[in-house]
């Protein structure tokens, strides 16, 4: 019985720590990736000349995430604050 309850105690914190890996959900690297892609995927569609030269982005709670787009837009450098909001599923991003 020793033995048995030896194997449920590790597989109980097994499970605790996996659900803890899941629950970490995307990084913030690949959250930037993703949105960048997004936003060339969006800008392409509408036909618009923007050039990503650099984006990045900063965690500000669990679901919330601030970042700073620098670009090119009709010739001239032009930066813009970005909001992303996160659901662990998928993402919605705005620039200001």
């Amino acid at each position: 019985m020793v033995k048995r309850n030896s194997w449920q105690g590790l597989l109980a914190i097994l499970l605790l720590f996996s659900f803890i890996l899941v629950g970490c959900g995307i990084s913030t690297e690949d959250l930037e990736r993703d949105v960048r892609a997004s936003m060339e995927e969006t800008f392409r569609e509408r036909g618009l000349n923007i050039v990503i030269n650099s984006f990045s982005l900063i965690k500000r709670s669990s679901t919330e995430y601030r970042g700073l787009l620098e670009a090119t837009e009709l010739g001239r450098r032009v930066t813009y604050g970005v909001n992303v909001i996160v659901d662990g599923r998928s993402f919605m991003w705005e620039i200001d």
